[in-house]
């Protein structure tokens, strides 16, 4: 903003005065200027007062005459303006015409005082705006300059370590008044708290930060200490990076990770009391294994029927109970076997004596003992439930009923080849399996298939099936021709089962444990000829029998007559101790279904409706052993230990601040003015000769109206 205020500044002029004294102008100074612009001094001529001598010359025709005039006073307050800093320039002075007369001069004299003392007074104006102007300027200038140099102190202490931004604001750029100055001042001191509350807030978050980082290395040392230790225990320690910008989050992720690593450690001093307890029983298990080991191999060279199994074990107790178990059954089966080896070894002595049989054989099945209260089921329809003594009787008079058991019969009346029924006996007793695992198995249901191949030839047959499957079947046919081609034969199967926990097995034969089964009472006479064979077993021959194994056609038959005065003694009863005379054996040692064939060939005798009795049983007519001694060795596992690999999660692998690394500082500050300016004027009047007053008064008017018009610019 530029003011401008004019004055005059007047001198005497005389008639050899051409020219004119320079005037001076005042310009306000310029608040925060870099400097002030410096007007020159003006020495003003003293006044005297001799308007006489210019009245007395008016009117005359001779010239005029400068009247001086006194601008000490607006030269000294120009001075002090200068001294202020205000820029007073000068101006040429203003000529204010020719006055004729003493009054008119003194008029003149009084207008230019009073128009002085205007730019006196309008100087002194100035100067104290000026003075104003420079305290604001130097107050602004001042608290600009304490913010800039604290801007620039505090950003090279810290521009190594992080980014400062400064910021240049140009808001306190003024137009040099002392308001605008003032203003500036206020701003400068603000931005400089601010300015200095952000360094303190940065270097607060700079001081957490660093405590934070401490914390955090501290911290993730520990954990790096931790893990290569535990991973030293099989401890699965998976670290996971987690971001972090306060001291309490590292402090609450200790908490954790403390936490964490004695959890570790207690399921650590756990796993080994684990795998300690773990090392106690697998030791005493590899004991009883190792020992049971050595038993079996031993109980299988002495051909006991082994059955290993293995049990698992929760302890060394347990383990060590097992030992002492196998131990048990050890020493059992060595004196069971000793025992069976005793009996093998005599009848093997016996091969070649009258009553035993040619080789050894071994038994695994007992179906020898009577059941008269077995149930019979039969599946071919059209059967008749009648009793033993219906058997080829119409009266109840068979002869069957003195020497049988059964006290149930289901007949089926002329029935010829292809006829087919399965029978199934239930509710049985005393009736027995060894399975190969060495156990014995009560046999709860046998089921038997029965065929007839051929009929004979002279028509159909009647089929008794006996309730007692130790009985067999008695089948009655017509007579024959006589002939040995005229016959009659028939399939009989067997499948023998027991229950294993609820569940029907079927028992399978081996080796060492065979279905030995007995064909008795295997007659050869005038009237007709009997024979077995074992389809799908061997044949074994008794010393003494006359029933002897035929290659030619596969059968066991006598081949000559046997009866009782052909051999001697009456074999052919249930209580002859000579029964193996007419008896062999059908061993079967593998599968579940054990196929015997009956079959008959007619005697040139009239048998006068004559029946045929086929038992199929174990009844012991020649001494047989049973199965090897049994033995179950009991081998141990242990569980393996799965103990619980403590899995530790733990952060701490960066760092993240929260944001310190970023000061913002307000810098160079501005401000600015304009100079302001005055500007003083010098006027001037001369006294004119008496032949031109006229013409001076006109002037004179003249320089009053232009008086008039220099106090109103002033103002």
């Amino acid at each position: 903003m530029t003011e401008k205020t004019q004055g005059h500044g007047y001198f005497r002029k005389k008639k050899w005065a051409k020219g004119l004294v320079s005037g001076i102008a005042v310009a306000g100074i310029v608040a925060f200027s870099a400097g002030s612009v410096l007007a020159d001094e003006a020495v003003q001529p003293e006044i005297e007062n001799d308007n006489n001598m210019y009245a007395t010359q008016a009117g005359k025709a001779t010239g005029s005459q400068s009247v001086v005039i006194d601008n000490g006073a607006v030269t000294k307050a120009a001075s002090t303006a200068k001294q202020a800093g205000v820029v007073v320039s000068e101006t040429s002075s203003i000529d204010k015409g020719t006055n004729t007369t003493s009054s008119s001069l003194e008029q003149s004299k009084a207008e230019i005082k009073q128009d002085q003392t205007k730019q006196i007074k309008a100087l002194e104006e100035t100067t104290e705006k000026q003075v104003e102007n420079n305290t604001a300027f130097k107050e602004a200038k001042e608290a600009i300059q304490a913010n800039n140099s604290f801007v620039a102190t505090e950003k090279g202490k810290h521009e190594q370590s992080t980014t400062v931004t400064v910021t240049n604001d140009g808001s306190t750029a003024s137009d040099g008044t002392a308001t605008q100055n003032n203003k500036a001042t206020q701003t400068a001191k603000k931005v400089l708290v601010e300015n200095q509350q952000a360094v303190s807030t940065y270097l607060e978050e700079k001081g957490k930060y660093e405590a934070t980082v401490k914390q955090a290395t501290e911290l993730n040392q520990a954990v790096e200490a931790a893990v290569i230790d535990l991973e030293k225990k099989d401890v699965t320690v998976k670290v996971v990076t987690r971001t972090v910008s306060s001291i309490a989050e590292v402090e609450a992720l200790k908490k954790q990770n403390d936490k964490a690593i004695a959890a570790a450690k207690s399921k650590v001093e756990l796993n080994k009391a684990i795998m300690a307890a773990y090392a106690e029983k697998k030791n005493a298990s590899d004991q009883v294994n190792q020992d049971a080991d050595r038993k079996s191999t031993d109980l299988k060279n002495s051909g006991v029927l082994l059955t290993s199994k293995t049990q698992e074990v929760s302890s060394a107790n347990e383990a060590n109970q097992i030992g002492k178990q196998n131990q048990a059954a050890y020493d059992k089966a060595k004196q069971t076997q000793a025992e069976w080896q005793k009996k093998y070894d005599e009848l093997r002595a016996k091969t070649s004596t009258e009553g035993y049989t040619k080789e050894v054989v071994l038994q695994a099945i007992s179906v020898a003992t009577a059941n008269p209260e077995a149930t019979v089921e039969s599946s071919a329809p059209g059967a008749q439930v009648t009793t033993k003594g219906y058997i080829a009787s119409s009266k109840g008079t068979s002869g069957y009923a003195r020497v049988l058991d059964s006290t149930k019969v289901l007949k089926y009346e002329d029935v010829g080849t292809g006829w087919k029924t399965e029978v199934d006996y239930t509710n049985l007793k005393d009736l027995t399996v060894s399975t190969a695992d060495g156990k014995k198995y009560d046999i709860s249901r046998i089921h038997r298939k029965f065929e007839i191949l051929n009929q004979g030839k002279t028509g159909l047959n009647d089929v008794y099936v006996l309730n007692d499957p130790t009985e067999g079947f008695v089948v009655a046919r017509n007579n024959g021709t006589g002939r040995v081609e005229d016959y009659m034969n028939f399939l009989v199967t067997d499948t023998y089962y027991y229950n294993v926990d609820g569940k029907e097995v079927a028992f399978k034969a081996s080796e060492k444990t065979p279905a030995t089964l007995t064909y008795s009472s295997l007659n050869y006479n005038p009237v007709g000829w009997e024979g077995a064979k074992a389809i799908n077993g061997t044949h074994v021959e008794i010393n003494g029998s006359t029933v002897s194994y035929n290659k030619n056609n596969g059968y066991v038959r006598a081949e000559g007559y046997n009866r009782q005065q052909d051999v001697g003694h009456l074999w052919d009863t249930s209580d002859s101790p000579y029964q193996y005379k007419g008896a062999a054996l059908g061993v079967f040692k593998e599968g579940t279904a054990f196929t015997s064939e009956f079959i008959q060939w007619d005697g040139p005798d009239n048998p006068g409706g004559q029946t045929y009795w086929f038992a199929l049983n174990t009844k012991a007519l020649a001494p047989v052993v049973g199965v090897p001694a049994t033995a179950t060795i009991t081998k141990t596992t242990v569980k393996p230990v799965k103990t619980e690999l403590y899995q530790l999660n733990w952060s701490m692998r960066k760092i993240q601040p929260n944001q310190p690394w970023r000061l913002k500082l307000y810098l160079k500050l501005k401000i600015r003015s304009y100079p302001q300016a005055i500007t003083v004027t010098n006027c001037s009047i001369n006294l004119l000769s008496a032949s031109l007053y006229l013409t001076q008064i006109k002037r004179i008017q003249m320089v009053k109206q232009l008086l008039k018009t220099i106090r109103s610019s002033t103002h």
